[in-house]
C-alpha cells in the first residue's frame, strides 16, 4: 500500500472530485454531510480540504438565491429553441452551398479559359503568319499609318467671332 505525498495528493484530488459532485440540497447545512465517511476522515486529517469545503460551501449558498430568482422555461421554450437553431444551420448550409457549387465550377472555367486562350494566340499567329508571307499591296502614295489626302485641323474650322471682323 503506497504511502507518502502521492497518496495524500490523490486523496485530495478524489476529495475534490467528490466534493464537487454533491447535490446543492447537501451543502446548506454543512460542508461535509454528504460526503462518504473515508472523505471525511480525509478532511479532518487534510487542513486544505476542509478549507475547500467550507469555500464551496460559503460559495453555494451565496449562489442559492440566485437559482431561486431564474425563471423556468415555458412549455415551448426547447421547441423555440431547436426550430431557431434549425433555421440557422438552414442559412449556413445555403451559403456554403453557394460556395461549394463555385468550387466545382471553377476548374471548369479555368479549363474553358485556357482552351479559349490557346485557340485565340494560335488564330493570332496564323494571321500574323499570313500577313508576313502576302503584304498587303498599298498605293506609292499612301502607307497604313499615313492618308493620302490630310485630314483639316481644329484650329482651321474654329474661328473666334471677333478676328473675323477685324
Amino acid at each position: 500500500m503506497p504511502t507518502g505525498p502521492n497518496r495524500e495528493m490523490r486523496g485530495c484530488q478524489e476529495f475534490r472530485e467528490e466534493l464537487e459532485a454533491l447535490p446543492l440540497k447537501n451543502t446548506e447545512s454543512g460542508a461535509l454531510d454528504g460526503l462518504s465517511l473515508a472523505q471525511r476522515e480525509h478532511a479532518s486529517r487534510c487542513l486544505e480540504c476542509r478549507e475547500a469545503a467550507e469555500d464551496l460551501a460559503l460559495t453555494r449558498a451565496a449562489l442559492q438565491p440566485l437559482g431561486e430568482l431564474s425563471a423556468e422555461p415555458g412549455p415551448w421554450f426547447s421547441s423555440r429553441v431547436m426550430a431557431r437553431i434549425a433555421s440557422r444551420e438552414s442559412e449556413m448550409d445555403l451559403r456554403d452551398a453557394v460556395w461549394i457549387s463555385i468550387r466545382k465550377f471553377a476548374p471548369r472555367l479555368v479549363a474553358v479559359c485556357a482552351l479559349l486562350l490557346l485557340l485565340a494566340s494560335t488564330w493570332t499567329y496564323q494571321l500574323r503568319r499570313v500577313e508576313i508571307a502576302d503584304p498587303p499591296q498599298v498605293s506609292s502614295n499612301e502607307t497604313v499609318l499615313e492618308p493620302g489626302q490630310p485630314a483639316p485641323l481644329n484650329d482651321d474650322v474654329l474661328i473666334n467671332d471677333t478676328e473675323g471682323r477685324r
